[in-house]
């Protein structure tokens, strides 16, 4: 029972190991990911940005407060995210940073080793597209379990 145990406990370190190894570790987002790289100026809760234009009526900004109508001048904050939709579009200022989105695109803002991560992707990309190393991660997860377990057993199936 001791060797079964102690397998377990090996086995779990190692398969949470694999696990953070494939979804990237635990950071939200990553350099790479930036469309544009901001220093974070001012404290936390407080606007670093704004919603400059809104064309069309399919622009929702998504804060603290949940989800509504993006307008004009509208504040942005660090984990805000601005989502344009069909036949619209949206034009957006964070520090030195700004862009105009067409239609389904997103934005998110995150903080990355100190700064504002400002990144801009499809907001028409299939659900599972950001997904995939989350997915891989969960899969080594449940195999590694599943080998673990099959492990612990001394007894054979068969008489």
């Amino acid at each position: 029972m001791i060797g079964v145990t102690y397998c377990f406990r090996g086995g779990l370190a190692a398969i949470f190991s694999l696990a953070v190894a494939f979804t990237g570790g635990f950071a939200q987002a990553q350099i790479a990911d930036c469309t544009c790289l901001v220093p974070q100026a001012s404290s936390p809760g407080t606007p670093v940005g704004r919603v400059v234009d809104i064309s069309g009526n399919n622009v929702t900004l998504s804060g603290p407060a949940g989800p509504g109508r993006a307008v004009a001048g509208a504040p942005l904050r660090l984990g805000d995210t601005l989502t344009v939709g069909p036949a619209s579009s949206a034009a957006f200022v964070v520090g030195s940073c700004s862009q105009r989105l067409t239609a389904k695109t997103e934005m998110t803002m995150s903080p990355v080793n100190g700064n504002i991560c400002v990144a801009v992707s499809d907001a028409g990309a299939p659900i599972f597209g950001q997904a995939g190393p989350l997915i891989l991660g969960g899969v080594a997860l449940a195999g590694g379990a599943a080998i673990i377990l099959s492990l612990g057993s001394d007894n054979p199936v068969s008489p």
